[in-house]
């Protein structure tokens, strides 16, 4: 009672000893405490909860929580979007259903799944309380549970049913506390209260929408702001209740009031003819109970086992994997080359049939030579007129050829070469990149700065998260050695003017403020999506891949019901069980003829250009970078570096290399982009593929200028601010695996360590 503040007015009452939920004194009702404890009811009810018990003749008492949990999921929903909240909305979900006695709802097939029922509620009919009956300010009946239902006759919501469902998130069924019901307009606090509730960020912001508070990333909360009494959020929000008034409060009991809850839980039992006949169930009603009994019991027991093993699971990912560090010291301090002085790369630890087969996967064209290094080679080793390609690129970062203009233009705004961008900066880029393909957001550098920093950390460079800035992703973890996995193509095959940065050099903070509700029109239709592996056919309803250009067909991402889905956003929700489908075109109405844009496309004759004679040694210098050890390591012993590669000092021919594009069978093998029109002429002509001179930086550089004194306290800063930022997140993860460990034990008490 103290915890849902229920006021005096109701004069909830404890129950008698050997009582039941049917036992409700005259003038009072039954309420169950699940209603309350998962299902984040309050006194008075909303207007809404009312009209459904009203519109299905329903008493509340009637009702199992998991139909309430459904009733209230909805409501905050819809609040929490700003959507219509009505009982026919509701009905465009929801089926009314009975069992055992009590009603429910149960979701509609075909319509969006807005929550998932929680496991291990049982016993709730144990469970209960009394209050004066008229806390439930609502017209409500007591309806026959052995009568059917008949089923919904309206249209379940959708794009073509329903206006706002492309607005309509679903959000799992949550305990909220009282504040957070209170902004939401869900409960009637105390009406002396001088207070409005308001919903900040972490940072201090106001939250763009009510929407956030159920974000995974939102660390922020309802703070209450002091008012007059006459602006009080009561007074507000009042409308949105049932409150008796006080005449009907102190109203005497009527006479006849007792019993109406006598038949309560009571109901027809029907057992499947089939049961008798096979399993012989005699029809005494204390044998059937026990089975009843034995069968929820053991459903119980099943649902602790499922989440036992899943703590396990989660206990084992995280005390047998590193902690998660910053970006810019995670995934490029490797044991296979970090005691290199000066750097260096690893030699190839790649089979040729992994790189056949991921070629295959990612429909590689002909155009392009994708080549096997040779035994002995480092990703510097790329030959004449060719890069070298990380393959984590692909298999993690969802990276297709030809690049799309926003690759194409990061690399150019940033100076960078694609060779010199770790696994973890293209994870960045593509998920930046089809998140905001999927909410019909603008994509731009511009844009892309809102969230992330460049960075760089032995040799490459990435980008980490803004501070401030909304976290659009999860760095993946697990993936290591990953320079040792590579491949080359031809330079035109990433058709940006890129340059080969100076890993030595500074980099400057970003001057463009963080993306938030204040800084860009549309943040509040963005919604975080995690790191994804996306088929091709996805990529390519996304506009993020160019498929053969001789396919007629056209994409369609469809429901599992064969509806079309709302917005390409559908696909990466949960409970998204539908697929792109590929519809027949004429060629003249191909899809890639209408994506064509999106993507930098060389020429036939840039395709074909010969080899530059000086192109040789342009990525010579890769992974290579100025070695800061610190003090306190300097003692240790020197690993002489060997040589690797391909480097031997001798001026090698400048022809191709033999592909194996032989070997690599797909569908859609051999196919060119030759014949297709070409992208607006760049600087990255067949050649390298980067410019000859070095190109400052555009944001301001910090090249640090100055005496070797400041330069040297510079370097020092940085490297403190880097070991201290990975010690904080090995010290957070050090905490996490120590709870997971706690998991382990509970489940294994006779362990020990």
């Amino acid at each position: 009672m103290a915890t849902v503040q229920m006021a005096k007015d109701w004069n909830a009452t404890y129950p008698q000893v050997g009582d039941t939920g049917a036992d409700a004194p005259a003038g009072y009702i039954t309420l169950w405490a699940d209603f309350f404890t998962h299902g984040n009811l309050r006194l008075p009810v909303t207007v809404f909860v009312a009209e459904v018990l009203e519109y299905y003749h329903l008493h509340i008492s009637q009702l199992s929580p998991f139909g309430m949990f459904r009733i209230r999921n909805f409501e905050y929903t819809f609040r929490a979007y700003g959507l219509p909240i009505s009982v026919e909305n509701f009905r465009r979900f929801y089926q009314l259903t009975v069992n055992t006695g009590f009603f429910s709802f149960t979701q509609r097939h075909g319509s969006l799944k807005l929550m998932t029922p929680p496991k291990g509620v049982t016993g709730w009919k144990k469970r209960f309380f009394y209050v004066k009956a008229c806390a439930v300010y609502a017209n409500m009946s007591f309806r026959n549970v052995d009568v059917g239902v008949s089923d919904e006759d309206i249209p379940v919501a959708s794009a073509e049913t329903a206006d706002w469902f492309s607005r309509l998130r679903p959000i799992e069924l949550k305990k909220l506390d009282n504040d957070q019901l209170w902004i939401l307009r869900m409960m009637l606090s105390r009406p002396d209260r001088k207070e409005r509730p308001v919903l900040r960020e972490q940072g201090g912001a106001d939250a763009v929408g009510l929407w956030r508070m159920f974000e995974p990333d939102f660390k922020g909360q309802v703070e209450l702001i002091a008012v007059e009494l006459k602006k009080g959020f009561n007074l507000e929000i009042l409308k949105n209740f049932r409150v008796p008034s006080k005449a009907v409060l102190e109203a005497p009991v009527p006479g006849d009031a007792r019993g109406v809850l006598a038949d309560l839980g009571k109901f027809e039992k029907r057992v499947p003819k089939r049961l008798w006949r096979r399993k012989r169930i005699p029809r005494c009603g204390a044998e059937v109970q026990a089975r009843e009994v034995a069968v929820t019991d053991l459903n119980a027991r099943v649902s602790v086992a499922e989440n036992r093993a899943d703590a396990a699971v989660e206990a084992k990912d995280a005390l047998g994997e590193n902690p998660e560090q910053p970006i810019v010291a995670e995934e490029e301090d490797e044991d296979d080359d970090v005691n290199v002085p000066g750097g260096g790369l690893p030699v190839l630890k790649w089979t040729k049939g992994s790189f056949k087969t991921l070629m295959a996967t990612v429909q590689m064209a002909k155009d392009w030579n994708a080549t096997y290094p040779q035994v002995g080679d480092t990703g510097a080793d790329a030959p004449a007129g060719y890069i070298t390609l990380w393959a984590d690129f692909f298999t993690h970062g969802n990276l297709r050829l030809p690049v799309t203009v926003f690759v194409a233009e990061v690399l150019e705004y940033y100076h960078l070469h694609i060779s010199q961008l770790s696994p973890f900066g293209m994870f960045r880029i593509r998920n930046f990149e089809y998140t905001f393909r999927a909410y019909g957001l603008p994509i731009s550098v511009e844009n892309f700065r809102r969230f992330y920093q460049l960075t760089v950390n032995t040799g490459f460079f990435s980008f980490t998260q803004r501070h401030g800035s909304l976290k659009l992703m999860t760095p993946p973890k697990g993936v290591t050695g990953w320079k040792k996995r590579f491949f080359y193509v031809k330079a035109c095959a990433v058709y940006a003017n890129m340059s080969f940065r100076n890993v030595d050099v500074g980099v400057s903070d970003e001057d463009i403020p963080v993306a938030s509700a204040e800084t860009a029109d549309w943040f509040s239709r963005l919604r975080p999506i995690e790191l994804k592996k996306l088929d091709n056919d996805q990529l390519w309803i996304l506009r993020m891949m160019l498929s053969r250009p001789d396919r007629k067909e056209r994409p369609v991402l469809r429901e599992q019901g064969g509806a079309d889905a709302v917005g390409l956003w559908r696909m990466f929700e949960p409970d998204f069980k539908g697929q792109v489908e590929l519809i027949a075109v004429e060629l003249k109405k191909g899809f890639n003829l209408e994506i064509l844009k999106n993507f930098r496309v060389p020429s036939k004759a840039v395709l074909e250009a010969p080899v530059p004679g000086d192109a040789r040694g342009v990525l010579a210098d890769l992974g290579k970078f100025e070695k800061r050890v610190p003090k306190k390591t300097v003692e240790k012993k020197t690993v002489k570096k060997t040589v690797r590669g391909r480097g031997k000092g001798s001026v090698e021919s400048s022809a191709a290399p033999s592909s194996v594009f032989e070997a690599a069978e797909s569908r859609d093998a051999g196919y060119s982009f030759g014949e297709i029109p070409a992208s607006p002429p760049h600087t990255a002509a067949a050649g390298a593929g980067v410019l000859k001179e070095k190109v400052a930086p555009k944001e301001p550089a910090a090249p640090f200028a100055g005496p070797a004194e400041v330069q040297a306290r510079e370097v020092a800063v940085t490297d403190l601010n880097a070991r201290v930022s990975v010690a904080e997140n090995r010290a957070d993860a050090a905490v996490e695996a120590k709870d997971a460990l706690a998991v382990i034990l509970i489940r294994h008490p006779g362990s020990g360590m």
